[in-house]
């Protein structure tokens, strides 16, 4: 049986399962049977604690969405459903792990990123003077989102060779 702490419905492994249907989407089928449709998962955490916490949404848009629990941590689950939310979470939060910066130049207000990541090598724009785009995250982490909504991770910036690091802090000082 699901706990309940104000509001907030804990969901166990005997309490919702998981499925795709026929057109590789997301369902549920909760303990009682009743069947969810496009189930979205949610990391409440996803820096710091990536893999507890995961809210269980239903709902075409953001104004529609309800949240019908929270699954305290991934390895709770079976592995079949622990497979499953993984795949929806990865897709979710798809990220490139930047691991050089081969250069960072300015022009109109954007900055045009040159970078060695995890997926290969890749240039993408950013706006420039807005903070919202690169995120401290703790850590020495920073998150970058670019024009087209793509994220970027530096992980830790004293990691990265000296070089790069000069090149982020000549434009990124926060």
């Amino acid at each position: 049986m699901a706990d309940k702490y104000e509001g907030i419905r804990i969901l166990g492994p005997a309490d919702i399962r998981f499925h795709y249907n026929d057109l590789g989407q997301l369902r549920a089928t909760l303990a009682d049977g009743t069947e969810l449709d496009e189930v979205l998962v949610y990391r409440t955490r996803p820096i710091s604690d990536p893999d507890r916490y995961i809210s269980i949404r239903v709902g075409a848009t953001a104004t529609e969405q309800r949240e019908i629990g929270l699954i305290r941590t991934l390895a709770a689950l079976l592995p079949d459903q622990r497979r499953l939310l993984k795949e929806a979470l990865d897709r979710r939060y798809f990220i490139h792990l930047i691991s050089e910066i081969h250069s960072l130049t300015e022009e109109f207000g954007y900055l045009y990123w040159d970078c060695e990541t995890d997926k290969g090598r890749r240039q993408f724009p950013t706006a420039r003077w807005d903070q919202s785009k690169c995120v401290h995250a703790g850590n020495g982490c920073h998150i970058i989102t670019d024009v087209d909504g793509n994220r970027y991770q530096i992980a830790d910036i004293e990691k990265l060779d000296a070089e790069s690091r000069a090149r982020f802090r000549r434009y990124i000082y926060w």
